[in-house]
């Protein structure tokens, strides 16, 4: 087919397009100096013309003078805004660290210019070989900067609003009987000087729920006998593993 029988220009419908070995139409609008592409999703003609009113008046929701902000500024905003623990902010500002060191060049462009295949390419090479729940923290927070770019009208739409959460594993956990079978077998141990305290110590975590922080930090007078209470203070681990060197968080 001749390159210039590949688009047909759609009369009375300036910024209408169709692709004419698929029959799909598109549109191609230009606003504040910049050409904005979309593909529309359709063969309907009447259809196509309601999507491209749509697509421009979502455009005219944007503020064009915001068109050079930078993804890595975006997410110096968002960064701004953030509240929580001190070990939840933490963690946010070391993955947006990480997404503007590793993201490199992609996150200094424009925005508006960032293809959404890029960012989903980014997520699923850096965290998508570790759990679901560390690609799912990193996920969230990507599409909560993407939301407040589209709410300062700097872009149109959130360009990984389709992108799901994964879903986290069910855990194998031993039953009760089980359990008890695995202290006793620790407690039996021959070789092993310390068997009977890390027998104790393995008991308390299951019957507890407590992990070996929490464990490790409680005294004396974190045990009310009395009342049967224990008081206990939650702590996290917080990993530097995507913490560039030298990297510091006040």
């Amino acid at each position: 087919m001749n390159s210039s029988n590949v688009w047909t220009r759609i009369k009375r419908k300036p910024g209408l397009y169709r692709y004419n070995p698929s029959g799909q139409y598109f549109a191609r609008v230009r606003k504040g100096g910049k050409l904005y592409r979309q593909k529309l999703g359709t063969d309907d003609l009447a259809y196509a013309k309601r999507k491209l009113d749509d697509f421009k008046r979502d455009l005219d929701r944007t503020d064009h003078t915001k068109g050079a902000t930078s993804f890595a500024a975006v997410l110096d905003k968002y960064e701004a805004t953030l509240k929580g623990a001190p070990s939840t902010l933490r963690d946010k500002k070391a993955t947006i660290l990480t997404i503007k060191t590793i993201f490199g060049g992609c996150a200094s462009q424009p925005l508006r210019n960032l293809a959404p295949s890029k960012i989903e390419a980014f997520l699923a090479d850096r965290y998508g070989r570790l759990s679901a729940s560390a690609y799912n923290s990193a996920f969230a927070l990507v599409r909560s900067a993407l939301d407040v770019a589209v709410r300062d009208k700097i872009i149109i739409e959130n360009p990984v609003a389709h992108l799901k959460y994964r879903k986290r594993e069910t855990p194998v956990r031993p039953t009760f009987e089980q359990f008890q079978e695995i202290v006793a077998d620790v407690r039996a141990q021959p070789f092993n000087a310390d068997a009977q305290d890390s027998g104790d110590f393995l008991e308390m975590m299951g019957l507890l729920g407590l992990g070996q922080a929490e464990l490790s930090a409680l005294g004396r007078s974190d045990v009310d006998l009395v009342a049967s209470r224990i008081f206990v203070k939650r702590r996290y681990r917080v990993s530097h593993s995507d913490f560039p060197t030298g990297a510091r968080f006040d």
